[in-house]
């Protein structure tokens, strides 16, 4: 009965995963087809119609290295920086994740009352925050009106790092702590500086773009 289960799932993830692929390859088609796309299109058959034999005979000589130049090195810049961009990010977010989960690890363990009590709560806390940070990183402020609901979200994040000062200097009395700055208290609103720095990481590679000359002269290029 095992083996006709593990078959049965066979199909059901083999059709999630051409699903996914082919809404992958629909978002791509609908990233790619916008009005600048369509503006550039037009663009280049009326020149191309215009120069035809039959129209003007428009027609002239040009070195290829000017346009090999003017092409490879913006793309190839562009490219590496958003390589560089991804690295960043990933760091950032590697980071982030290490901080969440020892900061955890210490709720965890330094608890001398021994009830697992603020473990559970900080594992449930750490959920939310998680899913406010990817919520935040997800709205991308292309627009006046997204600005401000990105900004709404950043500060739902930023309440999450209020909470969690809150319940570390609360946890202070559950680990053998009097004082909130007190021997290892101190260390973990460290990790608390640390996650907020590791935020402010991802966020500023989410906020810095290329700039704009270079991405409109990349994307006619493309």
């Amino acid at each position: 009965r095992g083996q006709t289960m593990a078959d049965s799932d066979k199909p059901a993830s083999l059709w999630e995963g051409i699903s996914h692929y082919v809404m992958t390859f629909v978002e791509g088609i609908q990233f790619a087809i916008n009005p600048h796309t369509i503006f550039m299109l037009l663009v280049t058959v009326l020149c191309t119609f215009c120069c035809a034999k039959g129209v003007l005979d428009f027609s002239f000589d040009t070195s290829m290295s000017i346009v090999a130049v003017g092409t490879i090195f913006p793309l190839v810049f562009s490219v590496q920086a958003s390589f560089q961009r991804r690295e960043r990010a990933l760091s950032a977010l590697a980071s982030l994740k290490g901080v969440i989960f020892t900061i955890y690890l210490m709720f965890k363990t330094w608890d001398k009352q021994g009830t697992g009590k603020p473990a559970e709560d900080i594992q449930e806390f750490f959920s939310k925050l998680v899913e406010d940070i990817v919520i935040f990183l997800r709205k991308q402020p292309s627009s006046p009106e997204r600005e401000e609901e990105s900004a709404q979200l950043a500060h739902v994040v930023y309440d999450g790092f209020a909470t969690l000062a809150d319940k570390i200097n609360d946890f202070g009395p559950a680990a053998g702590y009097s004082k909130s700055g007190e021997g290892g208290m101190s260390r973990m609103q460290q990790y608390l500086r640390d996650l907020m720095t590791h935020f402010e990481n991802v966020r500023a590679v989410r906020d810095t773009e290329t700039p704009v000359g270079l991405r409109l002269f990349c994307f006619a290029l493309i």
